[in-house]
């Protein structure tokens, strides 16, 4: 059985919720007292020698960690890899789409548009429609370029209701 189609890069069998894949991997590292997770890092170099790595991080506060072995699954920008020299072989859609997760979302479709300007003062006029968010959820597909969304003052605004755009739920600057 074969999806239909790989619109998103991928057959759509292998699809996810990306955060709620990497909640349920960290929670997992609980179980496990020798794991210990640092935040704000960036790993600048990674050495094998005969009884394992060394790697060298950045970030908070430079540090050097020593184990048996390095997995490089920090994503599809993996520095891990990188520094490895393994490539991270596929395809990509060259469809570019949007996702928006909204804490304490509505069952009620709120909808939800780019806007010029920042959330204090934006232009009514809306340069983007969005599907509206609905329990907190939204995605759309847009016909654009990444850079004209984030190379000047724009905003995603969630408004309340379809009965009240004028009241903001939520707003976003958008940032490259």
């Amino acid at each position: 059985m074969a999806p239909p189609d790989a619109r998103f890069g991928w057959p759509r069998r292998n699809g996810f919720v990306q955060p709620l894949v990497d909640a349920e991997l960290l929670s997992g590292l609980d179980r496990f007292d020798h794991v210990e997770v640092r935040w704000s890092r960036r790993m600048e170099a990674c050495t094998e020698s005969a009884d394992g790595v060394t790697v060298q991080l950045s970030g908070e506060s430079s540090s050097t960690v020593k184990a048996r072995y390095v997995v490089g699954c920090d994503g599809g920008r993996s520095a891990t890899r990188g520094l490895m020299g393994v490539s991270f072989d596929g395809t990509t859609s060259p469809t570019r789409w949007l996702v928006i997760d909204v804490a304490n979302g509505t069952k009620d479709p709120q909808p939800a548009h780019f806007h010029l300007g920042t959330c204090d003062k934006y232009n009514p006029h809306h340069e983007f429609n969005l599907t509206p968010v609905v329990d907190g959820k939204s995605t759309t597909t847009l016909d654009t370029t990444v850079d004209k969304l984030t190379g000047g003052d724009m905003v995603i605004n969630v408004h309340k209701s379809a009965v009240d755009v004028a009241t903001i739920a939520s707003c976003a600057v958008v940032k490259s």
